[in-house]
Protein backbone atom coordinates (compact mmCIF):
# COMPACT_ATOMS: atom_id res chain seq x y z
CA UNK A 1 0.00 0.00 0.00
CA UNK A 2 1.21 3.40 -1.13
CA UNK A 3 1.52 6.24 1.31
CA UNK A 4 -0.24 9.63 0.90
CA UNK A 5 3.08 11.45 -0.02
CA UNK A 6 4.38 8.61 -2.30
CA UNK A 7 1.25 8.77 -4.57
CA UNK A 8 1.67 11.99 -4.31
CA UNK A 9 5.40 12.00 -5.55
CA UNK A 10 4.10 9.43 -8.47
CA UNK A 11 2.18 12.18 -9.48
CA UNK A 12 4.15 15.08 -9.32
CA UNK A 13 6.79 13.01 -11.48
CA UNK A 14 4.70 11.84 -13.98
CA UNK A 15 3.64 15.50 -14.67
CA UNK A 16 7.26 17.37 -14.83
CA UNK A 17 8.03 14.14 -17.56
CA UNK A 18 4.94 15.16 -19.66
CA UNK A 19 6.16 18.49 -18.89
CA UNK A 20 9.98 17.77 -20.01
CA UNK A 21 8.65 16.10 -23.28
CA UNK A 22 6.63 18.87 -24.68
CA UNK A 23 9.47 21.30 -23.54
CA UNK A 24 11.93 19.75 -25.15
CA UNK A 25 9.89 18.28 -28.34
CA UNK A 26 9.85 14.99 -27.38
CA UNK A 27 7.47 12.98 -29.46
CA UNK A 28 6.63 16.16 -31.28
CA UNK A 29 5.94 14.99 -34.63
CA UNK A 30 4.22 11.99 -33.78
CA UNK A 31 0.96 11.24 -31.97
CA UNK A 32 3.11 8.52 -29.52
CA UNK A 33 1.47 8.66 -26.26
CA UNK A 34 3.81 7.96 -22.55
CA UNK A 35 3.13 4.48 -21.41
CA UNK A 36 5.82 3.88 -19.44
CA UNK A 37 9.35 5.60 -17.98
CA UNK A 38 12.47 4.68 -15.86
CA UNK A 39 14.23 7.43 -14.63
CA UNK A 40 17.99 6.38 -13.35
CA UNK A 41 19.29 9.09 -10.85
CA UNK A 42 22.56 9.33 -9.82
CA UNK A 43 23.77 10.61 -6.00
CA UNK A 44 27.28 11.02 -4.47
CA UNK A 45 28.83 10.98 -1.08
CA UNK A 46 32.54 11.17 0.20
CA UNK A 47 33.65 8.22 2.98
CA UNK A 48 35.85 9.63 5.78
CA UNK A 49 38.85 9.37 3.90
CA UNK A 50 37.07 11.69 1.08
CA UNK A 51 37.37 8.74 -1.53
CA UNK A 52 34.01 9.50 -3.74
CA UNK A 53 31.10 6.76 -3.32
CA UNK A 54 28.48 6.59 -6.11
CA UNK A 55 24.96 5.09 -6.43
CA UNK A 56 22.20 4.49 -8.76
CA UNK A 57 18.63 4.65 -8.05
CA UNK A 58 15.81 3.96 -10.23
CA UNK A 59 12.07 5.04 -10.07
CA UNK A 60 9.35 3.90 -12.78
CA UNK A 61 6.22 5.61 -13.96
CA UNK A 62 3.67 4.19 -10.39
CA UNK A 63 6.28 3.48 -8.12
CA UNK A 64 6.73 -0.26 -10.00
CA UNK A 65 7.24 -2.33 -13.23
CA UNK A 66 7.97 -5.39 -14.88
CA UNK A 67 11.49 -5.94 -14.72
CA UNK A 68 11.20 -7.53 -17.98
CA UNK A 69 9.88 -3.60 -19.37
CA UNK A 70 11.84 -1.92 -17.41
CA UNK A 71 15.20 -4.00 -19.12
CA UNK A 72 13.64 -3.64 -22.40
CA UNK A 73 13.26 0.54 -21.60
CA UNK A 74 17.06 1.10 -20.11
CA UNK A 75 18.67 -1.51 -23.16
CA UNK A 76 16.46 1.26 -25.78
CA UNK A 77 17.78 3.83 -24.19
CA UNK A 78 20.97 2.86 -23.85
CA UNK A 79 20.62 1.85 -27.64
CA UNK A 80 19.76 4.79 -28.32
CA UNK A 81 22.85 7.02 -26.60
CA UNK A 82 25.24 4.88 -28.21
CA UNK A 83 24.20 5.78 -31.88
CA UNK A 84 23.82 9.40 -30.67
CA UNK A 85 19.73 9.19 -31.01
CA UNK A 86 17.89 11.67 -28.97
CA UNK A 87 14.48 10.05 -29.71
CA UNK A 88 12.56 7.55 -32.85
Amino acid sequence: MKTPEQKAADEALEQAIRQCLEAYGVFEDSELVMTEFVCAVEGQSWDEDGNSITDVGLLFRGGQMKHSTAIGLVIQASDMLRHGEQSE
